[in-house]
């Protein structure tokens, strides 16, 4: 199952949301991910289940505002509510300052590829 927001080419903000199982989700975030981008997703967002595992993609995010580390925050808060994790895929080095300056990096496990971060999510929730 998948939700989706479109992006044009003014560079708008899209999440899209794939349910792998009942417990883990993909979430790819495209473009500028701001309080627009965040609000056009709410309704895919609150309307899902609260997932264990949540791999998010941001290698092809191009801006990321407060409001979108927020949402970055509160993905990964919920999955560890539920004993398990968020893991962020495609790290860019500004993703990576902000959420560091921030404080944030020790919420997400970081991995290369999908498949690795579902890995290490999986391995590290007992």
């Amino acid at each position: 199952m998948t939700d989706s927001q479109t992006t044009d080419s003014a560079g708008v903000g899209s999440l899209d949301i794939e349910e792998r199982d009942e417990m883990t989700a993909i979430v790819r975030l495209v473009g500028e991910i701001d309080l627009a981008a965040v609000e056009r997703a709410g309704p895919a967002l609150k309307n899902r289940p609260q997932y264990r595992f949540v791999v998010i993609e941001v290698a092809r995010i191009t801006f990321l505002d407060s409001t979108g580390v927020g949402l970055l925050v509160s993905m990964a808060k919920a999955a560890r509510q539920r004993s398990g994790g968020a893991a962020l895929v495609g790290m860019q080095p500004r993703v990576e300052k902000l959420l560091r300056i921030a404080g944030l990096s020790p919420l997400f496990t970081t991995a290369d590829s999908i498949e690795a971060a579902l890995q290490s999510l999986q391995a590290h929730s007992g």
